[in-house]
């Protein structure tokens, strides 16, 4: 990698992390954070909402 590469993908870490969930039949859409990244997979992991699609987001 080039430096300005190496500098461009220093400048991109993610500091904190959210769980987004769509509800599949309205659209309703919730989040839930900010998380660490381990936490947010897990928050993915134990979703108590099975109708909703969801996904987890980074922040920089």
């Amino acid at each position: 990698m080039t430096d300005t590469a190496v500098d461009a993908a220093a400048s991109l870490r993610v500091t904190e992390y959210w769980v987004v969930e769509v509800d599949r039949h309205d659209g309703t859409c919730c989040t839930f954070g900010p998380f660490t990244a381990e936490a947010a997979w897990a928050r993915m992991e134990h979703r108590s909402a099975p109708t909703r699609f969801a996904a987890v987001v980074g922040k920089r």
